[in-house]
């Protein structure tokens, strides 16, 4: 049986006076989306962290294709295939598109001159492995968000990333610019390279996941997969004939997934469980 790409167990992370992580278990494949939803406070930045060499666990271990590492800082991470992209992204708004990608990595000439020409060549053949047409050579700054998203993920390709972790992706994307961000994340399974999804927004996560980990609060460590991804089914009824859909909707820390996507509903409660407000 082939090894997981990566696998956390029984993580545990305390700071000051809270316990952020406890005996939390994570695994993923290469060419998978693994989405990890929760809600602000529920640790699931804090477990990326850690796989990224950002914060280190206080117990626990982490294996790569079965193999136990220590993953000390961001630079030991990066040399294990493992790049993560933060909200805040890591860019420079002065430099090329091509300088930001290949930032210290730059191809030399003689005497220790950047090759500018093999540098645009590379950073072409990394932008087009991601189906996005950015000039190599425009400055970074006359990009939109959206853009410069994509400038972060060729540059994780760039360091022959295995696993990509994208810390709330979609927080300042919509309409088209969401839409193309999926493709980009399907191009990048397709090639066997696995994503790591943070997100709070779970209607997304059913459009591009594979697999689920329910970062409750606190967090559980129970993985799911997305055939049944939410716990505690309430029943719904369209008191509207003009609405068709009706049946199970999954209730996720309070609130009904895919609320956005119903509309006059009345909701029939059950011993036990809870009214949710649509």
């Amino acid at each position: 049986m082939a090894e997981h790409l990566v696998e956390m167990r029984d993580i545990t992370k305390t700071f000051p006076g809270v316990v952020a992580l406890k005996h939390v278990d994570f695994e993923t494949e290469a060419g998978e989306v693994h989405a990890v939803v929760g809600e602000n406070g529920a640790g699931k930045s804090t477990l990326m962290k850690i796989l990224a060499g950002e914060h280190q666990p206080d117990s626990g271990e982490i294996l790569i294709e079965g193999r136990p590492v220590r993953i000390p800082s961001p630079y030991a991470a990066q040399q294990l295939g493992i790049s993560i992209i933060h909200q805040e992204l890591n860019l420079l708004p002065d430099m090329t598109v091509a300088e930001n990608v290949f930032l210290g990595r730059e191809p030399k000439r003689r005497l220790g001159i950047v090759d500018s020409r093999q540098l645009e060549q590379q950073a072409k053949q990394v932008l087009h492995r991601l189906g996005v047409d950015i000039d190599p050579h425009i400055r970074l700054a006359r990009l939109s968000v959206a853009q410069a998203q994509m400038v972060e993920i060729a540059k994780a390709l760039s360091l022959n990333a295995r696993l990509v972790i994208m810390d709330e992706p979609s927080a300042a994307l919509g309409g088209r610019d969401l839409e193309h961000l999926f493709d980009v994340i399907r191009a990048l399974k397709a090639q066997g390279v696995g994503v790591i999804y943070i997100s709070h927004r779970i209607a997304e996560i059913f459009q591009i996941a594979d697999n689920l980990l329910d970062a409750g609060a606190p967090l559980a460590g129970m993985q799911q997969q997305l055939g049944h991804p939410l716990a505690q089914p309430i029943v719904i009824h369209a008191a509207d004939p003009r609405v068709t859909t009706a049946g199970a909707i999954g209730i996720y820390n309070g609130q009904a997934a895919f609320e956005e996507l119903f509309e006059h509903l009345d909701i029939e409660q059950h011993g036990g469980d809870g009214v949710v407000d649509l």
